[in-house]
């Protein structure tokens, strides 16, 4: 029994500095390297490239990220971001949108709508919405414009009642290959995931480790990095001409 309790100890610690050495969830310095991936998601890396890179590389990735408005311009309509377990995931982007329940169709395009407290204190609301039939009790993410008008309709009480029309913006159509070269040609910059250099976790960069040799403390180049001073990860890069 205690030769097996010994082994399963042994097992244990092996794991752990096995764990330690690469950075795993165990390791003490882990969640610096974490920190360092997360920061890129609010301020990416920045690198340019030429637009033949941009054609054969960046574009197949970005055409599911990004649409094209009626007038032309490419807008980013995912971005990536963390997810628990620190993978990159895409995501759609709601900044600036008002969530809205969908109660009733009043006609084509025109919807019996409910937002937060934020949107007509909760009220009831009218919204047009161009595009294809919205079912009942859906809810959608819209952007949604104030207009002058107002809709009448008839409660299920029978009572007669007045709510204000808002106008939702039309949702951008898939950007075409032509629609993303020509904003990279004028400037534009697109968001992808692709390897990053960072500090080592286990040395800080200094690509040298200590270690103990009888009594004496003695340094060697760091067993995580192999000396580089350095690990990669996947971080969050803008790209531009």
């Amino acid at each position: 029994m205690r030769y097996l309790l010994a082994v399963f100890v042994c097992l244990s610690l092996a794991a752990h500095a096995q764990l330690d050495r690469i950075g795993g969830y165990m390791g003490k310095t882990s969640p610096s390297i974490k920190d360092d991936v997360r920061r890129t998601s609010s301020n990416p890396f920045k690198a340019r490239v030429s637009r033949d890179v941009f054609i054969r590389d960046i574009l197949p990735e970005v055409k599911g990220s990004y649409g094209a408005t009626e007038d032309g311009r490419v807008i980013q309509t995912a971005r990536y971001a963390l997810d628990v377990y620190g993978q990159w995931r895409l995501a759609p982007i709601t900044t600036g949108m008002h969530e809205i329940r969908i109660k009733q169709r009043f006609k084509d395009g025109l919807y019996l709508a409910y937002g937060s407290k934020y949107l007509h204190n909760g009220n009831a609301i009218a919204v047009e919405l161009p595009g294809p039939a919205v079912a009942d009790g859906s809810t959608i993410h819209r952007k949604l414009n104030p207009s002058r008008r107002i809709h009448r309709y008839l409660t299920v009480t029978g009572a007669e009642s007045n709510i204000p029309i808002y106008v939702a913006d039309p949702i951008p159509t898939a950007a075409t290959e032509d629609d993303l070269t020509r904003a990279f040609d004028a400037g534009q910059a697109f968001e992808i995931i692709r390897p990053a250099d960072f500090p080592c976790v286990k040395c800080k960069g200094s690509k040298r480790e200590k270690y103990k040799s009888g009594t004496f403390m003695l340094t060697r180049p760091c067993s995580a990095c192999n000396g580089t001073g350095k690990t990669k990860a996947d971080a969050l890069w803008s790209v531009s001409q």
